[in-house]
C-alpha cells in the first residue's frame, strides 16, 4: 500500500549508510509491516469510537488474533484487501455482539460452542494459496487451535458466570467468525470437485 515511500526511507537510510544495501529488503518489509500494524490499530480504535464498543473491539481482536494465525483460511493477495476484509470483519461482529447482548440466550450459547467447536476441531488448519501449510505445520497448528479455542471457550464460561456478557459474546464471536471461515472452506472444495 505505502510501498513507494518506504522505498525511498529506506533508498535514503541506505545513502547515508544508517542501513546497509543487503539488508533494504528487510528494512522496506519491516516498515511497510509496521505502516500496516499501526493503520489496522487506528481502524480498530475509530470502529471502537464509531460504535462505542471498546471492549468488544479489544476482547474480539486478542481472541482473534491469538487463534487466527493457526487456523488458517482466507488470506488477502495485498495488504489492501487484507484491511478491507478485516475492517468489515470487525464492523459486523461489533454490530451482532451489541444486537444479541440484551437478548438472554445462555443455554443457547453453550449448544452453538457445542456445534461449533467439533466442525472447527475437525476444518483446522485451512489451508490457502496465499498461504499454504506443510504437512508439519498442520499438525502442529491443529493443535494449537484446540489449546487456543479450549482456553478462549473457558475464558467465555468464567466471563458468563462473572456477568460480563458482552465479553463473552465478544469471544463467542471470534468462533463463529472461526467456524465460517471452516464451513466456507468446506464448500469451496466441494464446488472444486464438481468442477
Amino acid at each position: 500500500m505505502f510501498e513507494t515511500v518506504v522505498k525511498k526511507i529506506v533508498d535514503g537510510q541506505v545513502e547515508s549508510g544508517a542501513v546497509e544495501a543487503e539488508e533494504r529488503d528487510v528494512y522496506v518489509y519491516g516498515y511497510q509491516m509496521l505502516i500496516e500494524f499501526c493503520i489496522n490499530i487506528i481502524t480498530s480504535i475509530l470502529i471502537a469510537f464509531v460504535f462505542r464498543a471498546f471492549d468488544i473491539v479489544i476482547i474480539f481482536t486478542v481472541a482473534f488474533l491469538l487463534i487466527r494465525g493457526y487456523v488458517g483460511g482466507y488470506h488477502a493477495k495485498t495488504s489492501a484487501g487484507c484491511f478491507c476484509w478485516s475492517a468489515c470483519m470487525l464492523i459486523l461482529s461489533v454490530i451482532a455482539v451489541k444486537a444479541v447482548s440484551n437478548l438472554e440466550f445462555i443455554n443457547y450459547f453453550f449448544l452453538l460452542e457445542a456445534a461449533m467447536l467439533p466442525c472447527i476441531f475437525h476444518g483446522s488448519p485451512i489451508p490457502d494459496a496465499n498461504k499454504p501449510i506443510t504437512g508439519n505445520e498442520s499438525m502442529h497448528f491443529k493443535k494449537k487451535v484446540k489449546q487456543i479455542y479450549l482456553l478462549e471457550l473457558f475464558t467465555e464460561v468464567i466471563l458468563l458466570f462473572l456477568g460480563m456478557k458482552v465479553s463473552a459474546l465478544s469471544i463467542l464471536a471470534v468462533h463463529v467468525v472461526l467456524f465460517v471461515m471452516v464451513l466456507w472452506d468446506v464448500f469451496c472444495r466441494r464446488q472444486c470437485k464438481r468442477i
